[in-house]
């Protein structure tokens, strides 16, 4: 869903191109992305356990059939399509630019489980990275500078357009009135992850140190805290698109806790509606921080490197202990949270990244 979001905007524009003859195939929750930006779609139905040799043959046969001058495609965590079609342009010398979305998992994005080297034929032409600090981190993972373009992203082109908007301050009232949130109440939400899914168990060797659930019931005990101390709270769960949308349907905070919500409404919507941004390691965050809107990024324990970006960067320090969530949410209560004061890339805010991406 990451990698349809940033393509959705650039490939909606190019469906109006006169000198294009346009084909876009969508996988799983591609699908819906795509439905909701207007970009027309054929679906690819396969499973999530489809052999990469299987996949391989399908993209063979989508080449057979268009007989493309240029293949475009997004990333994802999983193998599959992406990776399957990238390798065989390689092999039948058909141009390939590939979308990165996220600042995340950059060698597993083109790598197989049992590669280690970023050869020519497992790598696009080109690959339409967000920013510098990308590209300084693709280097130092081994990346060919050569392969590696400056655009932004473009679904924070569409976000910051519309959180500029006069229509989102009327959309933002309908949705707090919908949610039942009083006056003087804050909303929280959080923005979940398959962490569990993704990374595994504890003794994983990608285990990060927590899960999903680990941060749901730490935030709705930091909540209820400040809501013994007269600071009232309405907690809001929006699962993420890889999970089910009853997950968190049967999730109670049991008696005098806040009140909780779970919603799969517009995320963009969502985000801005919000008085207070909670998630992990979610690119969500990284937007609702373009907008100057307070950001917990919550990763108890974490093992290893900070998956977020602005925590690499230097932006936003994890919370690591949930002990000292409750001051932490006090702090953004009283915007003493770090605000984004235009720091990151002007390639990220610009709001030009499609220009780019066409350009290229």
């Amino acid at each position: 869903p990451g990698g349809a979001a940033a393509l959705a905007p650039f490939l909606f524009v190019l469906q109006d191109e006169a000198c294009l003859d346009l084909t876009v195939y969508a996988h799983r929750q591609s699908r819906d992305v795509f439905a909701r930006q207007g970009v027309d779609c054929v679906p690819l139905d396969r499973s999530l356990d489809t052999a990469q040799t299987e996949w391989s043959e399908v993209a063979r046969g989508l080449l057979a059939t268009h007989q493309p001058d240029l293949v475009i495609t997004g990333t994802s965590y999983d193998s599959g399509p992406e990776q399957a079609i990238i390798r065989v342009t390689r092999q039948e010398g058909v141009s390939c630019l590939t979308v990165l979305d996220a600042w995340t998992n950059y060698r597993h994005r083109f790598l197989l489980e049992d590669e280690i080297h970023l050869s020519a034929d497992v790598l696009p032409d080109a690959i339409a990275v967000m920013d510098d600090f990308a590209v300084r981190e693709m280097l130092e993972e081994g990346f060919p500078e050569v392969r590696l373009q400056i655009v932004g992203q473009p679904a924070f082109d569409r976000f910051l357009e519309l959180a500029r908007s006069e229509e989102i301050k009327r959309d933002v009232l309908r949705l707090r009135r919908q949610l039942g949130i009083q006056p003087g109440e804050t909303l929280v939400v959080f923005f979940s992850q398959p962490i569990t899914e993704l990374y595994g168990p504890p003794g994983s060797p990608t285990y990060r140190g927590y899960d999903e659930w680990d941060v749901v019931w730490g935030l709705s005990g930091a909540i209820s805290s400040l809501a013994r101390q007269d600071s009232p709270m309405r907690l809001v769960i929006r699962p993420h698109p890889k999970e089910p949308s009853e997950k968190y349907a049967s999730f109670s905070t049991g008696e005098g806790s806040p009140a909780v919500a779970v919603e799969t409404i517009d995320v963009d919507l969502l985000t801005l509606t919000a008085d207070i941004v909670v998630g992990m390691s979610s690119v969500v965050l990284v937007k609702a921080f373009l907008t100057g809107k307070p950001v917990i990024s919550v990763q108890p324990k974490l093992v290893g490197v900070d998956p977020l970006i602005l925590g690499r960067a230097g932006y936003l320090e994890p919370v690591k202990d949930l002990v000292t969530l409750p001051q932490v949410l006090r702090s953004a209560l009283c915007d003493e949270v770090p605000s984004c004061e235009n720091r990151l890339s002007a390639s990220l805010t610009d709001g030009q990244s499609v220009s780019r991406l066409r350009a290229l």
